[in-house]
């Protein structure tokens, strides 16, 4: 299977604008172009075997995955207070792809980039239809799947290593633990990586963590016909499934540290130190803005360090290279690796025949999720963007104080745990889920020119977080309890309804077979001969997006 959706930039020159009133924003999405060459190779085979009341399966499932894809971040993304703002041409903050240099040796400066990830997945089954009695079946069964972890063609592949401590913040207080200590402020331009400024940091990895080889999926399930007459039978079944790593999280990893940086810059406007480059600039000595030249949008590129390629038009966009990579977006595996999530499922139900091709029908359904992804901004603290010097205590009886710090550390006036990074985005298990469900349905097949369905569903669906990636569902950016954790100490906070949570459905369909007069013979009659009408009714109760379970 091969899929090739790529994805151009309409006018290169034009950069994402933003506004935070939200009167205008115009531009392309600074992700773009997008190329992503998925080729998924695979063999199959399966036997199947019947001896006495046993109906035998066996079969396995090879798939050799290859990805060769471009997410380009380098044409910035620039931040402006409103309007006014933008006719002074002052964004506070920019957000762009940048090679740090740190590899080649070159300044930093705006660039795309091009991963090639290999991964292998295996799934082999067996399973037994047991006919123990007339009345009696049994469906038992045992899957395994191997869901290899990601490399790269060229050894691109990075990880964080995280410093001293027993978990992400020890106290609550001064933030000390293993995102703090991983390493101390320092002006050292490679303060990000493992070894510079203390024991952790970002590096260099084999593939994007350990494997998870204990994918063990039992399936058991029965049929019963409680009276023997064919009219009343019995259902149930249990199974568990994994889920393969989401590819899309973990090819994140591609904007880390040490080949790649999705940087935030932001200068004095909004209390930093950083240089934001927009519109004509000239950098000898020092970069400032150029009152001369006037912006374009097309045209070879003349700022400073704009790169090639779809960022590298006109004079609008550029990076100083003296700007601190501090990410604005990550995507860290740790070391130890991340489990495959899976889920229980598990349903009961009875059918009654009520008469001749009319079936009531009754169901509980459930599904469990385990071990669900999160991604998790372990650079913070509650209580870290309080003014300075300041402390309050939570209704937790929690001792919550500033982390920032302007005096020895400059850049650290939006208080993050460690100044030496931005945002420190990790993929973790940390979601779990439930869903339970009553159906309840009424069916009736074909007879004397009619059939009908009539559907009815009550459920309740609760979780710790509704998706793996910020600003996907009911806040447009990281919100808590969508993207990030409400608290990083406490996910359990955001345990409540999922955002898509529908208790209650009722769907109903007809369908009427009728006779219309036509004259006898012909076309006419062959057409015109009969006809029928078909109505579909549905409803849907949505609970409230309120917190708590209920």
């Amino acid at each position: 299977m091969q899929r090739r959706p790529d994805v151009s930039a309409a006018l290169a020159g034009v950069s994402d604008i933003r506004f935070d009133d939200g009167s205008m924003g115009f531009g392309s999405y600074a992700g773009y172009p997008q190329t992503f060459h998925e080729n998924i190779y695979s063999y199959s085979d399966m036997v199947s075997i019947s001896h006495g009341s046993h109906n035998m399966k066996l079969g396995v499932d090879i798939r050799r995955n290859i990805e060769n894809s471009e997410f380009n971040v380098a044409r910035p993304s620039y931040y402006f207070t409103d309007a006014l703002f933008f006719a002074a041409d002052s964004p506070y903050t920019m957000a762009a792809g940048v090679d740090p240099g740190i590899l080649s040796g070159q300044p930093a400066h705006l660039a795309s980039n091009v991963r090639h990830w290999r991964n292998l997945e295996m799934g082999a089954f067996f399973q037994d239809d047991w006919k123990v009695t007339r009345r009696l079946t049994l469906n038992l069964g045992m899957r395994y799947d191997l869901y290899g972890r990601h490399t790269e063609l060229n050894n691109q592949v990075t990880t964080f290593i995280r410093g001293p401590g027993a978990s992400f913040i020890d106290n609550i207080t001064t933030g000390a633990g293993q995102i703090k200590d991983a390493s101390v402020p320092c002006s050292d331009p490679q303060a990000q990586l493992a070894g510079v400024c203390g024991p952790g940091g970002f590096t260099t990895a084999k593939s994007l963590g350990k494997g998870d080889h204990n994918n063990f999926g039992p399936r058991v399930g029965f049929a019963w016909d409680v009276f023997g007459d064919a009219k009343t039978s019995l259902r149930g079944g249990f199974g568990v499934a994994y889920e393969g790593t989401l590819y899309n999280p973990l090819s994140n990893s591609r904007w880390n540290l040490p080949y790649y940086s999705f940087n935030a810059a932001t200068n004095f406007l909004a209390g930093d130190v950083n240089t934001v480059i927009y519109g004509p600039y000239t950098c000898t000595p020092t970069c400032q803005p150029d009152t001369v030249t006037a912006p374009r949008f097309n045209g070879p590129p003349t700022n400073p360090n704009q790169g090639v390629g779809a960022q590298g038009v006109g004079n609008l966009t550029g990076w100083d290279a003296n700007n601190p990579n501090l990410a604005t977006l990550t995507g860290i595996v740790f070391p130890e690796g991340i489990r495959d999530p899976y889920v229980y499922n598990y349903y009961l139900g009875v059918q009654r025949e009520l008469m001749p091709k009319l079936v009531l029908e009754a169901n509980y359904v459930g599904t469990t999720g385990h071990k669900l992804f999160r991604a998790q901004n372990v650079n913070r603290i509650p209580g870290g963007r309080l003014p300075e010097g300041d402390c309050v205590t939570d209704n937790l009886d929690r001792r919550l104080c500033s982390q920032i710090d302007t005096v020895n550390t400059p850049g650290n006036a939006v208080g993050r745990l460690n100044p030496n990074f931005g945002t420190l985005r990790v993929w973790a298990n940390q979601v779990n889920s439930n869903y339970n469900a009553l159906q309840l349905s009424l069916k009736k097949q074909t007879s004397h020119g009619m059939a009908f369905n009539l559907n009815y569903t009550w459920s309740h669906s609760i979780d710790d977080g509704s998706t793996w990636h910020s600003g996907a569902t009911s806040a447009n950016g990281a919100g808590g309890g969508d993207g990030y954790t409400t608290d990083v100490l406490l996910p359990g906070l955001d345990r409540g309804h999922w955002i898509f949570d529908i208790r209650q459905r009722l769907v109903a369909d007809e369908i009427f077979e009728h006779p219309v007069d036509t004259p006898p013979g012909g076309v006419l009659g062959s057409v015109h001969g009969g006809g029928c009408s078909h109505g579909v009714v549905s409803g849907t109760t949505v609970a409230p997006l309120a917190p708590g379970a209920g």
